[in-house]
């Protein structure tokens, strides 16, 4: 499987079951045979200008697509499915659309992309924050975990997954990464 083709995978139903539906392939996700997909609609009254693209009969990578209806490639629905979940190839569209589409896919995932974690259990003490974030400094103690206070133990930890949580976020993609407590 490459990016670029058109597959089929068992996509989940409002139902709760699954239905076998054409999808396109993104991009595969390094480390891992899973893919970033697309999901591929014949419902055309959904098409969302400016956002979805059209497959027809016009569209230079209808006939090579494997679709047998003009469809809409819709960027409202990306998900990643492991690569052995993929039952196979129909078809392909062309390197041009497919970049596009990508293209399009990343924009859409840098504006609006938020992630937010949340912690039934008890707030992080202050002076455990004030180790992990400063105001004077975004990562005060890199290296700092909170092991002890979470297992009881010593060792399990290397403190380093906040830290590269922090960077990717705020290096990598122009983020920020802050901590509230909320109770």
């Amino acid at each position: 499987m490459k990016s670029g083709e058109v597959v089929l995978a068992n996509l989940p139903q409002a139902d709760g079951g699954l239905k076998l539906r054409p999808v396109l392939l993104l991009k595969q996700l390094p480390g891992h045979n899973d893919f970033l997909v697309c999901g591929i609609s014949t419902q055309l009254h959904q098409f969302i200008n400016d956002f979805d693209e059209l497959l027809d009969e016009r569209s230079g990578s209808f006939k090579h697509s494997g679709l047998r209806q003009a469809s809409i490639i819709r960027l409202g629905f990306l998900a990643v499915l492991p690569g052995n979940k993929i039952p196979g190839k129909i078809g392909k569209i062309d390197s041009e659309l497919h970049w596009e589409v990508v293209n399009k896919a990343g924009k859409l995932s840098y504006e609006m992309m938020a992630t937010e974690l949340t912690n039934i259990g008890n707030c992080i003490p202050e002076l455990i924050k004030e180790k992990i974030f400063s105001k004077w400094m975004p990562l005060a103690q890199p290296f700092f975990t909170t092991i002890l206070i979470a297992i009881g133990t010593t060792g399990q930890g290397t403190g380093l997954g906040l830290s590269i949580s922090y960077n990717i976020t705020t290096k990598g993609h122009e983020g920020k990464l802050k901590v509230e407590n909320t109770g």
